[in-house]
């Protein structure tokens, strides 16, 4: 009773009347009488305007709606755009989390998503230097970082070292005096999931690399980065590296790709590369004197000895 009463005053708060507060919580009408039961809207009527129409006019019919107030109406899709952050960065949400103050914090945040994605513009390709795996690799993940996954979060969390999230009570929110995020999307690419809750605890990291169980969100996001490696890579003689790693039977996985291609360039096969490179530009270059040493030919093997 309790929770039904403090989830009614939360409604309250948003500005919905009494008779629209009881239609969202009525189990034959609206249906959502709890924070997690909003879940369906959070990510199949994101801005709850369908909603919203049906409480005005349910079965189009407006003589048995209610009253929703453009301020209700506005609160309700901030709302749902705070459960959606909170859900894609693995935080737990309770009805006292639930103010005006919080839920419009995130107000510029959840408009300036919906403009990028009205207005994207594909990023260039970036500079990819085979002896450079370390500002290669940089420059690859900057550009990766630049498109947005399914619910928004930077596609570079599919490429990240971490496989798990880590625990919500040792890792500060964004915003936090004493939080080690510097950017709100460096906490969405941090705590984005990658495995689904179905996945063993007690699996090694590599184990669980190979047979996840993986969320679905992370499956669409993982091959859409397939996608771009392969837009990047796909004329060069190390694709067979991404394409073989990355693509088994109906399962497209950039994850995969990007570690195969990533351990063919820091291997064994990339070292020997870096040494014989390396010995053929020894050979090459002539003594000439101290005076020289400044010149253009100085710098030659230090290009190839770049090492991560």
């Amino acid at each position: 009773m309790a929770a039904a009463v403090n989830y009614r005053a939360m409604l309250g708060r948003l500005g919905f009347t009494q008779d629209a507060q009881a239609f969202i919580s009525d189990a034959q009408r609206g249906g959502f009488d709890t924070l997690a039961s909003l879940d369906v809207l959070v990510s199949g009527d994101p801005t709850g305007g369908n909603f919203v129409k049906s409480m005005r006019r349910p079965g189009g019919d407006s003589s048995n709606g209610v009253l929703v107030s453009f301020r209700a109406e506005t609160n309700f899709k901030s709302l749902l755009f705070f459960l959606r952050h909170k859900k894609r960065t693995n935080r737990t949400v309770v009805i006292g989390d639930i103010t005006l103050a919080n839920i419009t914090a995130l107000a510029m945040r959840q408009e300036k998503e919906v403009e990028d994605k009205a207005n994207f513009v594909t990023p260039e390709n970036p500079k990819f230097d085979p002896d450079d795996w370390a500002q290669s690799a940089e420059n690859v993940l900057d550009f990766v970082s630049k498109h947005p996954g399914v619910t928004g979060i930077p596609l570079s969390y599919v490429l990240r070292d971490t496989l798990r999230v880590k625990a919500e009570a040792d890792d500060p929110a964004f915003g936090r005096v004493d939080s080690e995020y510097a950017s709100m999307e460096e906490e969405m690419i941090s705590r984005a999931s990658i495995l689904s809750s179905t996945a063993v605890a007690t699996m090694t990291d590599a184990e669980l690399e190979d047979v996840g169980p993986f969320t679905d969100i992370f499956l669409m996001d993982s091959a859409k980065v397939y996608d771009l490696l392969t837009t990047l890579f796909g004329d060069k003689e190390y694709y067979t590296y991404i394409r073989n790693a990355g693509k088994k039977k109906n399962a497209i996985n950039g994850r995969k790709a990007w570690f195969a291609l990533f351990k063919h360039f820091v291997g064994p096969n990339f070292l020997e590369h870096i040494q014989t490179t390396s010995e053929a530009t020894l050979r090459s270059l002539k003594y000439m004197g101290v005076s020289q040493l400044t010149s253009p030919y100085a710098n030659r093997p230090k290009k190839n000895m770049k090492m991560p």
